[in-house]
């Protein structure tokens, strides 16, 4: 329940101080594994200032039998163009240890 709380506090701090200089959306999932029987939720803000953005993603879901906090994500993307961006994703587990980091490049067509 304290890394719920602590994600959810980190979320507001990140979306008010954001939306003073930027863009800013807010999004939002609610998604069900079939075979694996889990619920999870995603809840996070994107920022855009510039060709840059900032993307917190915190995940929560019913894997242990109990709704709580499960990972978070940060993905930094660069617009090199407008139809590809660069970017980086850090993967943390619910103790914010990373778990995985990504970098790739999107196309858009």
């Amino acid at each position: 329940m304290t890394n719920t709380m602590i994600a959810a506090v980190a979320a507001l701090t990140l979306s008010t101080a954001a939306a003073n200089a930027g863009d800013l959306a807010y999004l939002g999932g609610v998604e069900y594994a079939v075979e694996a029987e889990v619920f999870e939720a995603t809840a996070g803000v994107e920022y855009a200032v510039g060709g840059f953005t900032l993307t917190p993603v915190f995940t929560l879901n019913d894997a242990a039998g109990d709704f709580k906090f499960a990972a978070a994500e940060l993905t930094v993307g660069y617009a090199v163009t407008t139809a590809v961006n660069v970017y980086t994703t850090i993967e943390t587990d619910a103790d914010f240890d990373r778990t995985e980091t990504t970098v790739g490049v999107a196309l858009r067509f």
